[in-house]
């Protein structure tokens, strides 16, 4: 878990100094803010496919570079055109990492509620054993007290299925860091 967050770390600082110390023209803007939609796609699309484990490394992989190049090269076709292409690459990328939020907080939610029945449905049988206590005391049984196995019993959700996720985690927050330091 620490090495996941110290490896966060020095992804957003490379993001933040990249971004400070890398000059890039205004004729390249265009794009550099696609090239980075894509790629965050393909950061988000990761995330997404892991909740569902379903991610594959090599997959993730070339979609993050394959998108990137292809993204940018319709924005050049479309400055070659003089069409603003790189307007739609905008809108579908914009759509699909929104699509994929929404894969992402359906599961955790999904997960979340899962966890509460299963705590709930804890509860009530051993609220159950306890409001019938065993009469016979004698062996050193003790009477178990439901309101201490209703606080002590209940925990919240924490998605732990996430195997890739300070990885993933890490360029979308280089990526955004990126982005940040050279406006």
């Amino acid at each position: 878990m620490i090495l996941g967050i110290i490896i966060v770390a020095l992804f957003v600082l490379c993001g933040i100094l990249a971004g400070q110390h890398i000059i890039i023209p205004y004729s390249s803007y265009q794009y550099v803010a696609v090239a980075i939609l894509a790629c965050l796609d393909s950061v988000f699309g990761a995330l997404a496919a892991s909740t569902g484990k379903k991610f594959n490394m090599k997959i993730f992989l070339s979609g993050f570079f394959f998108n990137a190049i292809f993204s940018m090269f319709l924005v050049y076709l479309g400055q070659l055109l003089n069409v603003e292409i790189y307007l739609a690459a905008v809108i579908v990328f914009g759509g699909r990492i929104l699509n994929n939020f929404s894969i992402i907080r359906r599961d955790i939610m999904d997960k979340a509620q899962a966890q509460r029945r299963k705590i709930r449905k804890q509860n009530i049988a051993l609220v159950a054993i306890s409001t019938n206590p065993p009469t016979d005391t004698s062996n050193g049984a003790a009477v178990i007290n439901p309101i201490t196995i209703k606080t002590t019993r209940y925990n919240r959700f924490i998605p732990t299925n996430l195997p890739h996720l300070p990885a993933i985690a890490s360029l979308a927050l280089a990526l955004i860091s990126f982005a940040l330091g050279i406006i």
